[in-house]
């Protein structure tokens, strides 16, 4: 371009020269005769002249804007979530379009089974999208396949701006001395229950109870209006009791699980099966309803993640309301904790490197985009950003800030912990493999159910760490 400049101005200055010989050439002719017809042609060439170089000046401006267009890009974004994190995602990808002329996101988004098949896929095919969503539980079996992005040098120089953000939100992404993938938000483990019920039931549910009161309150409200809880025994909830005592479900670098002590598995089955026998917890193969619409058929009270309160509550029609969860009856410690509620990583290899880390800052650091998608990833993690959506959240998304600030006060919260095994979802997936097995009464010895899984989950940690 800068050649082609010059060449027009070039070009500009020889048809000044060419009208300037001309000229010349047409005053001699004439100023044998009259003056005043020779004078007259010095002021129209003195008129070309100006007009000449006023076009080159206009071409050379019109040179130097193209200079300035910005070229054009294109980066693959996806996710994984319902439709309405679908549409609010979408339409945050057009205002990051219209933000950053001349780029193109083209994105695509599935459930979340279908999310982790396609980026399989995806991966061994060596085509992963620029931006990913990612999840605690594949983020290390990503990370250290080589298939994610060091984010670190874009944090150090800046083009991504986390400034606003907690070193220990930061570190949540770490992996392997590098941070493989920022949190797009927190949220809390929580129980959410059906106020209506209370009330017909006369209790009071209050924010903190041990695991006898919550057993107790449950109980209570089944005899008086036939609802049940769904408690399943699941790792997440495994998880929670072991914090109790200072423990976790695997240790800190992913080598082994985090206790050795059967007890504790079978503890959570045995809670399982007897609300079954008893009646208030609801058997599996009665449930009726389609997941996220359980509040309205099957139970009054359950687990979840806090962030995800807006979805049961929109699925099940049910006005629902967050307390903290339960915490075990001689707990050393506090078992809840604020986790990532998903994370936003860049693909190893990605062509668009820049651009993508530059739409992760888009996301943490404009507060337009939360104008948009609110706290459906979980709370904002920049300072700045979080106070700013908190005057304007309503309904279940304000019941979700605000439960997450009342944990985060005091002495409610432990630290988190991430998975730092390849081989994390495997464990996962073979404990549930087995909790199924105990719930459907196919596996009755409960004790060596346990340490049978826990020898092998131990085979397989360790196999991993090699």
């Amino acid at each position: 371009m800068q050649k082609k400049r010059w060449g027009s101005l070039l070009a500009a200055l020889g048809i000044v020269m060419a009208v300037g010989l001309t000229a010349c050439g047409k005053g001699g002719q004439t100023s044998g005769g009259n003056g005043s017809a020779g004078t007259s042609a010095k002021e129209e060439t003195k008129e070309e002249q100006a007009a000449v170089t006023e076009a080159a000046s206009q071409e050379a401006a019109s040179e130097e804007a193209a200079d300035e267009t910005p070229a054009e890009q294109t980066i693959r974004v996806m996710w994984w979530g319902n439709q309405d994190r679908a549409d609010t995602t979408a339409e945050m990808i057009h205002l990051f379009e219209e933000k950053h002329p001349g780029v193109t996101v083209e994105f695509e988004f599935t459930d979340w089974t279908g999310y982790w098949d396609k980026l399989s896929t995806l991966a061994i095919s060596g085509n992963l999208p620029d931006v990913l969503q990612m999840d605690v539980g594949y983020l290390v079996q990503y990370a250290t396949s080589g298939l994610l992005a060091d984010l670190q040098p874009y944090i150090t120089s800046g083009a991504l701006d986390l400034s606003g953000v907690p070193q220990s939100v930061i570190d949540c992404g770490e992996v392997g001395g590098a941070i493989r993938a920022l949190p797009t938000g927190s949220s809390a483990p929580a129980l959410a229950y059906r106020p209506d019920v209370a009330e017909e039931a006369g209790v009071e549910v209050p924010m903190e109870m041990t695991r006898s009161q919550y057993l107790d309150l449950c109980r209570e409200v089944y005899a008086k209006t036939g609802w049940k809880t769904s408690f399943y025994p699941s790792v997440d909830f495994l998880d929670y009791s072991l914090r109790n005592y200072g423990l976790h479900f695997f240790n800190e670098d992913g080598s082994a699980l985090g206790f050795d002590d059967p007890s504790y598995i079978v503890k959570i089955w045995q809670c399982k099966l007897d609300g079954m026998e008893e009646g208030y917890n609801i058997k599996p193969e009665d449930v009726t309803s389609e997941s996220t619409d359980i509040y309205a058929k099957d139970t009054w009270i359950d687990p979840l993640w806090s962030n995800q309160l807006g979805t049961y509550e929109t699925d099940s029609g049910c006005e629902l309301k967050l307390v903290n969860l339960v915490q075990e009856d001689d707990a050393v410690e506090p078992s809840n904790y604020l986790r990532p509620t998903m994370y936003w990583s860049v693909a190893e290899g990605s062509e668009n490197t820049d651009l993508a880390v530059e739409f992760i800052n888009f996301f943490v650091n404009d507060t337009d985009v939360y104008d948009i998608v609110g706290i459906d990833r979980g709370v904002p993690v920049d300072a700045d950003t979080k106070a700013y959506i908190g005057d304007k959240l309503e309904g279940a998304a304000a019941k979700n800030n605000e439960f997450v600030a009342w944990l985060s006060e005091g002495d409610r919260l432990g630290d988190p912990i991430i998975d730092q095994s390849p081989k994390a979802a495997e464990v996962r997936d073979k404990f549930g493999e087995v909790t199924q097995k105990v719930v459907y009464r196919v596996e009755t010895d409960l004790e060596q159910a346990a340490k049978n899984f826990m020898e092998e989950a131990n085979a397989i940690l360790a196999s991993a760490a090699e």
